[in-house]
């Protein structure tokens, strides 16, 4: 596992390793749910805390409100705030949210 783990970016690894939290976990960090409609399916988001915002590595993968999926660039990214988290999740296993 370490391995694996060592092979990937920092932003993979941080995908990575958010996709095996449980949504309670990520309450727990500061992440807020926020159920979304991405063409008439429901999806349980967690938006990031908005202090992540200048932490977060470079080519994370992240999903807008919208649904669109993107990567972070820090400085181009937008940071407009929801809720004090930022309009986006960092893009996690649709398969594990799908209400």
């Amino acid at each position: 596992m370490n391995k694996i783990l060592n092979e990937k970016t920092g932003a993979d690894t941080l995908a990575y390793y958010l996709n095996t939290l449980s949504i309670g976990r990520l309450k727990e960090l500061g992440f807020y749910e926020f159920e979304a409609d991405h063409a008439g399916v429901k999806v349980l988001m967690m938006l990031v805390p908005f202090e992540w915002y200048f932490l977060l590595p470079e080519k994370t993968p992240i999903q807008w409100l919208s649904g669109k999926v993107d990567t972070f660039k820090y400085g181009i990214t937008d940071s407009d705030t929801r809720w004090g988290s930022l309009a986006f999740s960092i893009y996690i296993n649709p398969k594990k949210l799908i209400l």
